[in-house]
């Protein structure tokens, strides 16, 4: 068959994978429920596989793939975020121009749309991505990512999701900034490559986790460590991985102690062991407290992506709120308002703070 024909339509093969890969949204009852729809009944003793066999070969229209497709569709996860702070006096309007340029040039690929609020200007640029490794039915995957431009008085700070488009999307607006106004704009980004001293590092993410005012820190409940290499061999280590669990747990342990009884991390024989052998933490998540109404219990976690090089800083935070009883249901839940950008203003100024002090010693 003539290879353009095809791809005008699902195969049998196709709708099988789909049926197939999606175990929790297209559990047994749901594939029933889509059968009876069409007025056939199976056997209760039908396995899910033979179910998917049998509703494959099923004739299917352009809306009903369409109805398969969202059903097995799970919440795409919320991305990490990161910023960059844009050294000088940047005017709105230069923000706000550049960005229109940049809106004409991605007209029918991407949809770009923009808004003023107060000394901010948010770009959401909504995109399709394709995966040609999943089932052609679901290769082509949408995407809404939100860039915000925040004035400060001789600084503004950019915030965007902590992927690749960001960064690509980005990048080309601070090149049309500097084209317009003729001249480099000099940036700042939390790097710790040219830190190598292991405890300074760790210093870092201690320092994030107990500067953040107007907050009492509960609970440290996971960190990430990587070492410096070996004679020049890479090593990288994953909280996961089990040859260093027993690692990731000491130093776990040793913060635990620290954060609740106010001792010097340094000073520790345990962590001076760890620290000896090359250890340092690249990643954290903890529960602080706000001391201030409305009271939430808030989970910030901060990390490394580049665990090496300490490079490609992202940071996030979810929030429970108190109930009436002061007591917290410990399901932490995504800001779904303006309140995510206070928290994680909060992150971005202490996390920068460090940065400066640590670098200025090397």
């Amino acid at each position: 068959m003539n290879d353009s024909i095809s791809q005008n339509f699902a195969t049998d093969r196709e709708v099988r994978d789909l049926l197939m890969c999606s175990k929790q949204k297209l559990s047994k009852p749901v594939l029933a429920e889509i059968a009876l729809a069409r007025g056939i009944i199976y056997s209760p003793k039908t396995t899910r596989e033979e179910l998917v066999e049998l509703i494959s070969m099923l004739p299917f229209d352009h809306s009903e793939i369409i109805d398969l497709i969202q059903r097995r569709e799970h919440p795409r996860r919320a991305d990490k975020t990161t910023s960059i702070v844009l050294q000088g006096d940047i005017a709105i309007e230069d923000i706000r121009a550049v960005i229109t340029d940049y809106t004409g040039e991605v007209y029918g690929q991407e949809k770009v749309t923009t808004q003023r609020i107060s000394n901010t200007v948010e770009v959401h640029v909504k995109f399709d991505e394709i995966d040609y490794a999943k089932n052609r039915l679901i290769r082509r995957q949408s995407h809404d990512i939100k860039i915000e431009f925040i004035k400060q008085e001789d600084h503004t700070i950019v915030r965007l999701p902590a992927i690749e488009k960001g960064q690509l999307v980005v990048e080309n607006l601070i090149g049309k900034i500097e084209s317009r106004r003729k001249g480099t704009i000099s940036t700042l980004t939390i790097d710790l490559s040219q830190v190598r001293v292991a405890d300074k590092r760790t210093l870092f993410f201690t320092n994030l986790i107990s500067d953040l005012p107007e907050f009492r820190l509960r609970n440290v409940t996971s960190i990430r460590i990587a070492k410096f290499p070996i004679e020049n061999i890479e090593e990288d280590f994953d909280l996961e991985d089990p040859e260093f669990e027993s690692e990731t747990g000491s130093l776990l342990a040793i913060v635990q102690n620290v954060v609740f009884s106010g001792e010097n991390l340094t000073t520790s024989p345990e962590y001076q062991e760890l620290l000896h052998r090359g250890f340092y933490i690249t990643g954290i998540r903890w529960q602080s407290q706000q001391e201030t109404a409305p009271f939430h219990l808030l989970q910030f976690e901060a990390q490394f992506e580049d665990t090496e090089n300490c490079k490609d800083f992202k940071y996030d935070v979810r929030y429970c709120p108190r109930s009436s009883r002061n007591t917290y249901s410990m399901k932490f839940k995504r800001f779904q308002n303006e309140d995510a950008g206070y928290f994680l203003e909060l992150i971005e100024n202490i996390a920068q703070e460090n940065f400066l002090t640590l670098t200025k010693t090397i």
